[in-house]
């Protein structure tokens, strides 16, 4: 009882701590569009903001505009939430890499799944008193019986795999798994034997020439046609998206291709480019 109505005025306080901040976030979100400076706390703000409208709107096209140089997290979780309408309620959902870990994701899907959320270490998020369960390991571990999960979501994640996730611990010890670029098939046989019959696998991974850097992988064709061969899906939909003029749109993968190309090319001869992350997305539907 005492630890409910704690949590109570916490969340008050919270509310009120949000509504003082409103002007001082509308600053930095100016100030954003001024600097263009990335991973700001305007730039943090500005792409919530436009995550937010993505949540209240039921607008289906695979499109954002004026996205001012957002990363394709904001493509991701439109794709993401339109595939989540079309569900039934009350279906058993594993958010595989913690994506969907935030107050105001939490507070649109909580009412429709039972959630549970698998991620290498504790957040600065947890929701236990919203009925979310959090499970702390590596995805490379089978961690929950066969049948368990009617949806598993997997957003921008499965590329860490087999790479160093050391930047994402916050208690300063150390995972380092380098260049075990094979590992991913791995997560995708556990996502399968974790998915009821006809259960739902929705991926998405950063799209275009195969390249590896420290801590990820970007995924080819090759790797995507992995994932599907490797998962034996009953059937799967395949969507691209890219990012240019300032809009981040549905296209083919040719197109995605070609736009890494003249963003490469803008690199060379302007430096004025400044997408952080990933310039294109595969977004995938696998149906058990």
């Amino acid at each position: 009882m005492k630890s409910t109505i704690f949590n109570i005025k916490l969340k008050i306080i919270f509310n009120i701590i949000n509504i003082v901040l409103i002007p001082i976030k509308y600053f930095l979100i100016l100030s954003y569009f001024f600097f263009k400076k990335k991973h700001s706390q305007g730039y943090e703000y500005f792409k919530w903001f436009k995550i937010i409208q993505i949540l209240k709107s039921n607008d289906k096209k695979l499109q954002i505009d004026r996205i001012y140089n957002l990363d394709e997290r904001v493509i991701e979780y439109k794709w993401i939430f339109n595939e989540l309408k079309k569900s039934k309620n009350n279906l058993n959902l594993l958010d595989a890499g913690s994506t969907l870990n935030f107050p105001q994701i939490i507070d649109k899907i909580k009412i429709k799944f039972k959630i549970t959320i698998q991620t290498l270490f504790p957040e600065n998020y947890s929701f236990y008193d919203d009925g979310i369960s959090y499970v702390y390991s590596d995805l490379t571990e089978k961690n929950f019986n066969k049948n368990t999960f009617d949806i598993i979501t997997c957003i921008s994640t499965l590329e860490h795999v087999g790479f160093d996730n050391s930047i994402y611990n916050n208690d300063s010890k150390k995972i380092l798994k380098k260049n075990n670029n094979q590992d991913y098939l791995n997560v995708i046989d556990s996502f399968r034997f974790y998915l009821k019959k006809r259960g739902i696998l929705l991926i998405t991974v950063p799209y275009g020439t195969h390249k590896e850097f420290n801590n990820l992988q970007v995924f080819d064709d090759k790797r995507i046609k992995n994932i599907i061969t490797k998962f034996k899906p009953k059937k799967f939909y395949l969507r691209y998206a890219t990012c240019t003029n300032e809009s981040w749109q549905e296209c083919s993968s040719k197109q995605c291709i070609d736009n890494e190309k003249k963003i490469k090319n803008n690199y060379l001869k302007k430096n004025n480019f400044d997408l952080k992350s990933a310039h294109s997305v595969a977004l995938i539907k696998l149906v058990k």
